[in-house]
């Protein structure tokens, strides 16, 4: 990266690859929460669409989602 990108202190290891952990770790779990029944995708707002029951069961059964509310 250095010598492609002149005045970067940007490294591989571990800028990018953490980075790369953050994305797969969401990834997970919007997959996990898409495969629960009542939770659907909106592709025109880019949004998980559930009634406020489901959320409260998807949140209840794994605690990382709380944050892709």
């Amino acid at each position: 990266m250095q010598a492609t990108i002149l005045g970067t202190n940007i490294r591989g290891n571990p800028h990018i690859n953490s980075k790369v952990h953050v994305w797969k770790k969401t990834h997970g779990t919007l997959v996990t929460i898409l495969s629960k029944s009542g939770v659907g995708w909106n592709d025109t707002d880019t949004t998980i669409e559930a009634t406020d029951e489901a959320w409260e069961a998807i949140i209840q059964s794994d605690h990382t989602t709380r944050s892709m509310r």
